[in-house]
């Protein structure tokens, strides 16, 4: 059996091809060197990680970077966030994601590969019957994988992915679209509110009903809300029309209530278990959640 020499330059420039030999095997070479710094910046790997990977031949490398990395980065995420807390926690967390991604991947991107160079490699001189065969071997294997082939992995692993982030976008848009639709409520219940407020300061009392606050009800309709109605200066915003189904039907309260003598609202949940509102709280402002 052949063992590694101690010039494997030429090795190196069968393992990675002539094409771009000039850039690897000087970087391989030095990496070889004891205490040398296995940093070396990698442009491919910095634009394109997972297909650079892959054209490279570094298929374990490629799997760990796209399934492992995801998943480490998620642990600590949950570790940053229960010790910072939520808000603090996803700044740092988005932090860990750009600096593991764009600094970290492709500064030590040069050394990963030599490192999968090296095993290949051994492979073949522990193979072959002398150096120049494993070479031979070497040069006759290709350097690197088919575009044909990288565009099958990656459409593969494009597919679960697009699945799962459709899985995560699809839900947070309607919740989106629909907390927009509880919002369109509110802001036509503000005049009503504001005329409420101005009867009790005028008069100590408040509007038992829309008619007598000012409004008809054609005056407060909208795409997503049937109606306003106003009980002894509650105010309920009744959603329908082009409402989403989640809270078509449903109702949002103001309940009117004093503090240091001035009229304050309490906002759906937020007024308590007997305030008539239905929508669920995750579709509520955070003032209006209990």
């Amino acid at each position: 059996m052949a063992t590694a020499p101690d010039g494997i330059e030429d090795l190196y420039r069968a393992a990675v091809g002539e094409k771009k030999a000039d850039f690897y095997v000087p970087r391989f070479v030095a990496f070889d060197q004891p205490g040398s710094s296995k940093a070396s910046w990698n442009w491919p790997a910095f634009f394109v990680t997972f297909p650079w990977m892959l054209y490279r031949r570094m298929y374990m490398e490629a799997l760990l970077y796209f399934v492992a990395l995801p998943i480490a980065l998620g642990i600590l995420a949950v570790i940053v966030m229960l010790t910072l807390g939520e808000t603090a926690g996803s700044v740092v967390q988005t932090l860990m994601g750009l600096v593991a991604t764009f600094v970290i991947v492709p500064m030590f991107a040069n050394a990963l590969y030599h490192r999968s160079v090296r095993k290949r490699i051994q492979k073949f001189l522990d193979t072959s019957p002398s150096r120049e065969a494993a070479e031979q071997r070497l040069i006759g294997q290709s350097s690197v994988a088919s575009g044909g082939m990288i565009a099958v992995i990656v459409l593969v692993c494009a597919i679960p992915l697009i699945g799962i982030l459709a899985a995560i976008a699809i839900p947070a848009y309607q919740d989106y679209t629909i907390r927009a639709q509880v919002a369109e409520g509110l802001t036509l219940a503000q005049p009503v509110k504001d005329a409420i407020a101005t009867s009790y300061n005028n008069s100590g009392t408040v509007p038992e009903d829309l008619q007598a606050a000012g409004f008809g009800a054609d005056d407060v309709a909208g795409q997503y809300v049937a109606s306003i109605e106003v009980e002894q200066g509650a105010v309920f915003i009744r959603y329908g029309n082009a409402a989403n189904q989640h809270i078509a039907g449903r109702t949002l309260s103001l309940i009117p209530q004093l503090a240091d003598e001035q009229l304050v609202w309490a906002c759906g949940h937020a007024a308590g278990e007997d305030s008539g509102t239905s929508i669920e709280p995750k579709y509520l402002p955070a003032a209006c959640r209990p």
